[in-house]
C-alpha cells in the first residue's frame, strides 16, 4: 500500500459519518456494558476489594468493551447480524487486545529500562556520586537524600545530555506511535474475519504509517483526551471520590465518566472503520486475501 492510495481527510470524515450513524444502534450494548462496568468498579473501589477482584473486573470490563466493538464493527461493514456469534467475536479481540497490550508492555519496559541505564550514564559522567546522598540524611529526615538526588537529575537534563535523552524519549515516543498507526487495523479484521489477526495486517497499512498517525490524532486521540480532561475537571471541582464519599457519588461519577467516553469511542471505531475501507477494498474477502 502506497501513501497516495490513503486519504486521511476522507477517513476523518468517513469515520465521523459512522459514528453518527451507528450511535444509536449500538447504544443498547454499551449502555448495558456501562451499567455492568460501573457497578463493579463501584464496588471494587467503595467496599476495598482485594487485588484479584480488582484486576477481574478490569478484565470484565476490556470483555464488555470488545463486545460494543464488535457490535460497531459488525453493523459499519454490514455483516449480517452484530448479535450472531458475538461471543466469538468477543472473544477473539479480547485475546488479540490482550497480545497487543502485552507487546506495548514490553516494548514500553526495554525502552524504559533503556533510557534510565542511559541516565545513569549522563549522571556518573556529570561526576555524580551517590555515597554522598546519604550526608546529612537520616531515617527520620530523608530530605537531604532526595534534594541530593533531584539536584542532580536536573542538572543532567537541563544540560546538552539533557537534549540527547529528550531526543531518545521522542524517538521512542514516536516509534510506539508508529506501532500504533500500523496495527490501527488489527480490530476490525479481527472481527470480520472471525479469527485473530494482528500482524497480518501488517503488509495493508506499509505506506499509510504517516498519513494514519496524523488523522489518527484527530479521530482517536483527541478525543480521548478530552474526555479525560473533561472528567478530571469534574473530579478537582465536585471531588466526588474523595475517602469518606457516598457511594452514590462514585457510582454516579463512575456513570458518567463511561458517558463522557462514548463520543470518544464512536470516533475511534468509526475511524479505524473508514481506514478498513480505503485499505481493504475486499472488505469480506478476508481469507482469499491473507491466503
Amino acid at each position: 500500500m502506497n501513501e497516495a492510495g490513503f486519504n486521511g481527510r476522507q477517513a476523518i470524515g468517513e469515520g465521523s459519518k459512522l459514528a453518527r450513524q451507528l450511535a444509536l444502534s449500538t447504544m443498547p450494548y454499551y449502555l448495558i456494558a456501562c451499567l455492568i462496568s460501573v457497578a463493579l468498579y463501584t464496588a471494587s473501589a467503595y467496599f476495598f476489594m482485594p487485588p484479584l477482584v480488582d484486576y477481574t473486573v478490569y478484565i470484565v470490563e476490556l470483555a464488555l468493551s470488545c463486545m460494543v466493538t464488535v457490535v460497531f464493527y459488525r453493523l459499519a461493514v454490514e455483516v449480517g447480524n452484530p448479535a450472531r456469534k458475538l461471543i466469538r467475536d468477543t472473544r477473539n479481540l479480547f485475546w488479540a487486545s490482550v497480545l497487543v497490550g502485552l507487546l506495548y508492555l514490553i516494548l514500553i519496559f526495554i525502552i524504559a529500562l533503556f533510557l534510565m541505564l542511559f541516565s545513569g550514564i549522563l549522571l556518573a559522567i556529570s561526576g555524580f556520586d551517590p555515597s554522598q546522598a546519604d550526608n546529612g540524611s537520616s531515617a527520620a529526615n530523608p530530605a537531604p537524600q532526595d534534594l541530593f538526588y533531584s539536584e542532580a537529575i536536573d542538572e543532567v537534563l537541563f544540560s546538552p545530555s539533557g537534549v540527547i535523552l529528550a531526543l531518545l524519549v521522542s524517538v521512542a515516543v514516536g516509534g510506539l506511535a508508529w506501532l500504533a498507526a500500523r496495527l490501527v487495523l488489527f480490530g476490525i479484521v479481527t472481527v470480520v474475519s472471525g479469527r485473530i489477526r494482528i500482524f497480518q495486517t501488517w503488509a495493508w497499512t506499509g505506506g499509510a504509517a504517516r498519513n494514519i498517525a496524523w488523522s489518527s490524532g484527530f479521530m482517536v486521540v483527541l478525543p480521548f483526551l478530552i474526555s479525560v480532561m473533561a472528567l478530571y475537571l469534574l473530579d478537582a471541582q465536585l471531588s466526588p471520590t474523595d475517602e469518606g464519599a457516598p457511594w452514590q457519588s462514585v457510582l454516579i461519577f463512575n456513570l458518567i465518566a463511561y458517558i463522557l467516553y462514548w463520543p470518544a469511542m464512536l470516533l475511534g471505531h468509526g475511524y479505524a472503520v473508514a481506514v478498513y475501507n480505503q485499505l481493504c477494498p475486499e472488505l469480506l474477502d478476508i481469507d482469499e486475501a491473507f491466503g
